[in-house]
């Protein structure tokens, strides 16, 4: 359905620095401390947490299919290549890191958020900065796991090269940039001003 030539009043609308300001207008009639969580804590993590996910699903196709392909050329079993073993192991374990840091961030939040506070400025940019590590971080494991599925990953149909385009589209986002986020994280701390809306 397409809407054309309507007039959209003021008070329908939201404006996004509302969200990164905490001066949403319906923070007054939703007191809860959801409410009062950095917008831009929470916008960040749409992709890093999907990241996440999107990964542990190729890595349960990769489990399920790499491990029972052998090479056209070699006939060699994926199983039992060294580099292929170790993938798996770093993986898992990644997705477990990763998953800990957002979870153990996230409580530290809402923590704050009960309280009517808020974290502190150093505390939020090193959050804000996992949080882009994990997009990057993502990326990588990812890009072994395609390089290792042989040619067979290379179609569209293969949910390897569809996460690996889901992933890395995720990483362009400015939001997901570690080197930006990590530059300004690493200037405050060296005492300059934050320059960062996203926190």
């Amino acid at each position: 359905m397409t809407v054309e030539d309507a007039y959209v009043p003021g008070y329908r609308t939201h404006r996004s620095k509302d969200g990164f300001a905490n001066t949403n207008p319906g923070a007054k009639s939703n007191p809860g401390p959801l409410y009062k969580l950095p917008f831009g804590q929470v916008f960040v993590r749409a992709v890093s947490s999907s990241s996440i996910g999107a990964l542990q699903g190729a890595l349960e196709t990769y489990l399920e299919t790499g491990a029972k392909r052998k090479s056209n050329n070699t006939g060699v079993s994926a199983a039992g290549d060294p580099d292929v073993q170790v993938l798996i192991a770093e993986t898992q374990s990644a997705i477990d890191e990763m998953k800990t840091v957002l979870f153990r961030n996230f409580a530290v939040l809402n923590e704050a958020a009960r309280k009517g506070e808020q974290a502190d400025l150093e505390t939020r940019l090193r959050f804000r900065y996992q949080s882009a590590q994990i997009s990057g971080r993502c990326c990588e494991l990812i890009s072994r796991m395609y390089y290792t599925s042989g040619a067979d990953g290379i179609y569209r149909g293969n949910q390897i090269a569809r996460t690996f385009c889901d992933i890395h589209t995720g990483r362009t986002h400015v939001a997901n940039n570690p080197n930006s986020v990590g530059r300004n994280f690493g200037n405050v701390m060296l005492g300059a001003p934050n320059t960062d809306s996203f926190i």
